[in-house]
């Protein structure tokens, strides 16, 4: 089944076909017809780039043919590129929609509605660079995943994968040194309220946690096993999270049909990753 779900993954990940300087496959004005030829296109497929001047069809959001001087009916709309270049939509496989536009100073405004509107300019900058599919590995972007799917902003697909689970003290504990856990009766930090990262510490505090990502909507889990560049008080070389932990995220993950990818950078923290059943390791430059 965990299979089935990364290969379907895979396939809707190749769907998209976006030019510079045309409105993308993904864009929130593709409802208006279900067809779309482009013609006069310079066309890359990703192994060659075509002779002359070529034409794509695309229908129900997908390439259908491509070819020159293709025909349509009276419905479909025509764009002529013009001889721009034009070639399937790019995945980008590590991307952060929440934190790409935002600082740390737009998460401490009264709420997050600058963080929003951030975020929402940025998924349409990401369509415009040719990015027509994301995996979101860490960001409260379920909301902004709907919008897209829902034709309401423009952006690319999504597959995201909600709060990022840290221990505490680990690359997601984004708390003052002065607040205590919430055990020791401190409260969450505007970051974990917004959904961008979950603290879990043990065994059943992990299962709770990444089933709570699953429950939301996760297409797969982001886990924190060692230190990081934003989080202030781990070193970059730290392990985190046990094996037993780590083993009960993917446990969970696997039950669900997905998988754990997992930020870390040391030889010891990625063998201890994928000790624990962790399937991608994110980043890895100090092994």
């Amino acid at each position: 089944k965990g299979n089935t779900m990364i290969t379907r993954r895979k396939a809707i990940a190749t769907m998209g076909a976006v030019g510079v300087g045309l409105a993308s496959a993904a864009s929130a004005d593709e409802k208006k017809s279900s067809s779309i030829l482009i013609k006069n296109a310079t066309v890359f497929d990703g192994y060659d780039q075509l002779p002359g001047s070529q034409d794509v069809l695309i229908k129900d959001n997908k390439i259908s043919k491509v070819g020159p001087n293709l025909k349509a009916d009276e419905k479909t709309k025509i764009i002529d590129a013009k001889g721009k270049f034009l070639m399937p939509g790019l995945s980008d496989a590590h991307w952060h929609t929440v934190f790409a536009a935002a600082t740390f100073d737009d998460f401490n405004m009264p709420d997050q509605g600058l963080v929003l509107a951030n975020a929402i300019q940025e998924t349409k900058r990401t369509v415009l660079r040719g990015f027509t599919t994301v995996r979101d590995v860490a960001g409260g972007v379920f909301g902004i995943k709907k919008a897209i799917d829902e034709k309401i902003i423009t952006g690319p697909r999504i597959f995201p994968s909600g709060a990022f689970v840290s221990q505490t003290s680990g690359h997601g504990d984004m708390r003052e040194i002065t607040d205590p856990p919430s055990r020791y009766g401190g409260v969450q930090s505007v970051m974990e309220k917004a959904g961008d990262f979950v603290l879990a510490d043990g065994v059943d505090e992990v299962l709770t946690a990444v089933r709570w990502q699953l429950k939301k909507g996760a297409s797969q889990i982001k886990i924190g096993a060692g230190g990081g560049v934003i989080s202030h008080f781990d070193p970059m070389d730290s392990l985190q999270f046990t094996l037993p932990e780590i083993k009960a995220a993917t446990s969970a993950a696997r039950d669900w049909g997905t998988y754990v990818c997992s930020h870390v950078y040391s030889d010891a923290g990625v063998n201890r990753a994928i000790d624990g059943g962790v399937k991608s390791i994110e980043h890895g430059q100090q092994t």
